[in-house]
């Protein structure tokens, strides 16, 4: 999250230059700076400093002239170091972990206006207080300060410290893409004290099955958003089954993982009529499955198929291809059909006082359960009346 700042510059761009015999060859001037920033645990911020060119020499980006804002500790003395409180706030974007920027402007004349910006990122555990951020000017190539001019940008830190995060939590936990179109999955971080790590440094690794050819691993970083949440979005090209791991980053133990199927065709499993309908008692619906390999999109023959109720039937009748679904675990198998030469299953729901509503799918691992890496296809609810 990124909070905006208003420049608020102290003095006129038109300060005067010392005579050319009276400056050294760099010298400089503070000449303004923005805001100073309040923001809550896992916001990031900027700072933006500007300093004149009272020298004779032309500070010049990636020469010898260049000119860098160095970090100086709380003593205002100490520079081109960074005390330990504030370390840990450079979001990774610093010039180094005791410098902050360079001038922006790849060439700053003599009299001219530099500008120094840099980012702060509060850490999650940060605790609430103002921390101080102060700096000065040094040749870059020699690190030799040019003016001592007491620089500093004050960080307020409000909110409640999220202490540490101790949970990661993937959404959805299985999903089936087509190749060629785009997964996306969302990881959410939590804080010891409850509430969601906002800020959160989230790192996925993405990795297929051995039988995969083609998809190699990728690596993927995201920042937790203002809910907590870090989405990451990928593509494949080829089909197969693979593993997201998501794990917050410098926290141990905090990981969870998700599952992507990539598919030749949009379903593997899909299943007609998928509305809802309301039937007198005695009569019966009839249902579709069609089963496509999912490496090659063509009809699957021969193939088993176990098909479940996804809501508790508690009473009253109700059957899958005639066998009683009452009674059964939603998401256990009722009963078991193979496909025919053209991946095509044909069944029937019945029943009296109750609602069926029938689920296909893949038991890959013999479970008798649907669980959530398998394919599946869901079919419409049925209500038989009374």
């Amino acid at each position: 999250m990124r909070t905006l700042f208003a420049v608020v510059l102290s003095v006129s761009f038109t300060l005067p230059v010392a005579s050319p015999a009276a400056a050294a060859a760099f010298d400089s001037a503070f000449a303004g700076e923005s805001a100073f920033l309040t923001l809550a645990p896992g916001q990031t911020g900027s700072f933006t400093v500007f300093f004149q060119n009272t020298g004779t020499m032309a500070w010049v980006r990636g020469t010898d002239a260049q000119v860098d804002l160095a970090a100086c500790r709380d003593d205002q003395v100490t520079c081109d170091a960074q005390d330990p409180a504030e370390a840990t706030f450079n979001p990774g974007t610093w010039k180094s972990a005791s410098r902050y920027a360079t001038h922006t402007q790849s060439t700053v004349a003599a009299g001219g206006i530099a500008t120094f910006t840099y980012d702060v990122r509060v850490p999650l555990t940060a605790a609430a207080g103002v921390r101080r951020f102060g700096g000065d000017l040094v040749i870059a190539a020699t690190g030799r300060p040019i003016r001592q001019e007491g620089y500093y940008h004050d960080l307020r830190v409000t909110g409640t410290s999220c202490g540490s995060v101790v949970g990661i939590g993937g959404a959805p936990a299985f999903a089936e893409v087509q190749v060629g179109l785009t997964a996306s999955m969302s990881f959410t971080a939590t804080c010891s004290n409850g509430s969601r790590a906002v800020g959160a440094t989230v790192n996925a690794a993405i990795r297929s099955g051995t039988e995969v050819a083609g998809n190699a691993p990728l690596d993927l970083t995201a920042t937790t958003d203002a809910n907590g949440v870090a989405t990451f979005t990928w593509t494949r090209s080829n089909p197969g089954r693979e593993v997201a791991s998501a794990s917050v980053f410098a926290t141990q133990g905090v990981q969870t993982s998700t599952t992507v199927r990539w598919v030749v065709p949009a379903r593997v499993i899909t299943c007609s009529p998928t509305d809802a309908t309301t039937l007198p008692r005695g009569q019966f619906r009839s249902f579709a499955l069609t089963v496509r390999d999912p490496t090659t999109g063509q009809p699957l023959a021969s193939q088993a198929i176990d098909i479940a109720v996804t809501t508790y039937i508690p009473n009253g009748t109700g059957t899958v291809n005639g066998v009683s679904a009452v009674d059964r675990t939603p998401g256990s198998t009722v009963t078991t059909m193979t496909t025919n030469a053209s991946g095509v299953i044909n069944f029937v729901v019945g029943g009296r006082g109750t609602t069926v509503i029938p689920s296909a799918f893949w038991d890959e691992n013999s479970s008798d359960t649907l669980d959530t890496t398998e394919f599946r296809g869901d079919c419409g609810a049925t209500t038989f009346e009374s």
